[in-house]
Protein backbone atom coordinates (compact mmCIF):
# COMPACT_ATOMS: atom_id res chain seq x y z
CA UNK A 1 0.00 0.00 0.00
CA UNK A 2 1.04 3.23 -0.99
CA UNK A 3 0.56 6.17 1.68
CA UNK A 4 -0.24 9.70 0.09
CA UNK A 5 1.98 12.51 1.08
CA UNK A 6 -0.41 15.81 1.51
CA UNK A 7 1.03 18.33 -0.44
CA UNK A 8 0.29 21.87 -0.06
CA UNK A 9 -1.25 23.51 -2.96
CA UNK A 10 0.22 25.47 -5.46
CA UNK A 11 -2.68 27.76 -5.28
CA UNK A 12 -1.87 28.90 -1.48
CA UNK A 13 1.31 30.63 -2.35
CA UNK A 14 1.32 34.27 -2.26
CA UNK A 15 -1.65 35.04 -0.41
CA UNK A 16 0.18 36.37 2.85
CA UNK A 17 0.44 39.75 1.24
CA UNK A 18 -2.98 39.52 0.47
CA UNK A 19 -4.07 38.62 3.70
CA UNK A 20 -1.70 41.39 5.14
CA UNK A 21 -3.45 43.99 2.82
CA UNK A 22 -7.33 42.98 3.80
CA UNK A 23 -6.00 43.17 7.38
CA UNK A 24 -4.14 46.29 7.37
CA UNK A 25 -6.36 48.43 5.78
CA UNK A 26 -9.20 48.54 8.37
CA UNK A 27 -7.15 48.08 10.76
CA UNK A 28 -4.94 51.65 9.91
CA UNK A 29 -8.36 52.94 8.94
CA UNK A 30 -9.88 52.36 13.01
CA UNK A 31 -6.58 53.81 14.09
CA UNK A 32 -7.19 56.84 12.13
CA UNK A 33 -10.64 56.92 13.35
CA UNK A 34 -9.52 57.16 17.20
CA UNK A 35 -6.84 59.75 16.43
CA UNK A 36 -9.04 61.79 15.10
CA UNK A 37 -11.83 61.76 17.63
CA UNK A 38 -9.51 61.84 20.55
CA UNK A 39 -7.79 65.07 18.67
CA UNK A 40 -11.83 66.46 17.88
CA UNK A 41 -12.12 66.43 22.30
CA UNK A 42 -8.63 67.44 22.98
CA UNK A 43 -9.15 70.39 20.48
CA UNK A 44 -12.64 71.14 21.80
CA UNK A 45 -11.64 71.05 25.77
CA UNK A 46 -8.92 73.77 24.63
CA UNK A 47 -11.08 75.93 22.67
CA UNK A 48 -13.91 75.92 25.18
CA UNK A 49 -11.40 76.78 28.13
CA UNK A 50 -10.02 80.01 25.73
CA UNK A 51 -13.66 80.66 25.38
CA UNK A 52 -14.01 80.51 28.90
CA UNK A 53 -11.31 82.41 30.07
CA UNK A 54 -11.50 84.94 27.54
CA UNK A 55 -14.84 86.18 27.55
CA UNK A 56 -14.22 85.91 31.82
CA UNK A 57 -11.36 88.22 30.89
CA UNK A 58 -13.77 90.17 29.18
CA UNK A 59 -16.36 90.63 31.82
CA UNK A 60 -13.97 92.19 33.97
CA UNK A 61 -14.99 96.10 34.67
CA UNK A 62 -11.72 97.61 32.69
CA UNK A 63 -11.99 94.78 30.04
CA UNK A 64 -13.47 94.69 26.52
CA UNK A 65 -14.37 92.32 24.29
CA UNK A 66 -11.28 92.58 22.44
CA UNK A 67 -9.12 92.09 25.27
CA UNK A 68 -11.29 88.91 25.72
CA UNK A 69 -10.51 88.06 22.40
CA UNK A 70 -6.79 88.42 22.81
CA UNK A 71 -6.93 86.20 26.06
CA UNK A 72 -8.49 83.72 23.99
CA UNK A 73 -5.48 83.86 21.33
CA UNK A 74 -3.21 84.09 24.14
CA UNK A 75 -4.47 80.61 26.12
CA UNK A 76 -4.81 78.68 22.72
CA UNK A 77 -1.26 79.36 21.76
CA UNK A 78 0.33 78.23 24.90
CA UNK A 79 -1.54 75.53 25.05
CA UNK A 80 -1.54 74.33 20.90
CA UNK A 81 1.71 76.66 19.36
CA UNK A 82 1.91 79.67 17.59
CA UNK A 83 0.61 78.27 14.57
CA UNK A 84 -2.48 77.15 15.46
CA UNK A 85 -5.40 78.81 12.88
CA UNK A 86 -9.13 79.26 14.25
CA UNK A 87 -11.55 81.55 13.62
CA UNK A 88 -12.42 84.37 16.65
CA UNK A 89 -15.10 86.57 17.44
CA UNK A 90 -16.47 88.31 20.37
CA UNK A 91 -19.89 90.24 20.87
CA UNK A 92 -21.90 92.36 23.36
CA UNK A 93 -25.51 92.37 23.79
CA UNK A 94 -27.91 92.55 26.44
CA UNK A 95 -29.88 89.98 27.76
CA UNK A 96 -34.27 90.49 27.82
CA UNK A 97 -35.50 90.83 30.76
CA UNK A 98 -39.08 90.34 31.94
CA UNK A 99 -40.24 94.15 32.03
CA UNK A 100 -38.91 94.93 28.07
CA UNK A 101 -36.58 97.08 29.21
CA UNK A 102 -32.32 95.65 28.68
CA UNK A 103 -31.36 93.38 30.97
CA UNK A 104 -27.50 92.42 32.46
CA UNK A 105 -24.96 93.02 29.74
CA UNK A 106 -23.02 89.69 28.31
CA UNK A 107 -19.90 89.51 26.66
CA UNK A 108 -20.02 86.48 24.57
CA UNK A 109 -16.38 84.87 22.92
CA UNK A 110 -16.86 82.53 19.81
CA UNK A 111 -13.42 80.09 18.84
CA UNK A 112 -14.37 78.35 15.35
CA UNK A 113 -11.59 75.69 13.79
CA UNK A 114 -12.08 72.86 11.09
CA UNK A 115 -10.73 69.88 12.39
CA UNK A 116 -8.55 68.15 10.47
CA UNK A 117 -9.16 64.64 9.28
CA UNK A 118 -6.35 62.34 11.07
CA UNK A 119 -4.50 65.47 11.60
CA UNK A 120 -3.81 65.75 8.02
CA UNK A 121 -5.88 67.54 6.34
CA UNK A 122 -8.62 70.05 7.25
CA UNK A 123 -11.97 68.27 5.52
CA UNK A 124 -13.57 67.23 8.54
CA UNK A 125 -16.18 68.78 10.73
CA UNK A 126 -16.10 71.85 12.21
CA UNK A 127 -15.43 72.47 16.23
CA UNK A 128 -17.24 75.57 17.74
CA UNK A 129 -16.86 76.63 21.42
CA UNK A 130 -18.37 79.51 22.74
CA UNK A 131 -18.55 80.99 26.16
CA UNK A 132 -20.35 84.71 27.76
CA UNK A 133 -19.92 85.96 30.82
CA UNK A 134 -21.87 88.86 32.80
CA UNK A 135 -20.20 92.45 32.65
CA UNK A 136 -18.80 93.86 35.75
CA UNK A 137 -20.83 97.13 36.45
CA UNK A 138 -18.50 100.13 36.44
Amino acid sequence: MRCRRLQLSSRDDGSAPVDFILVAVPLVLIFLATLTVAQAAYLRNIMTDAAVEGSRYAALADGSAAAGLDRSREVLVSALGADFEAEYSAETYFLPSASGNPGEKVVRISITKKLNLAGLMPVGPIIEAVASASLELQ
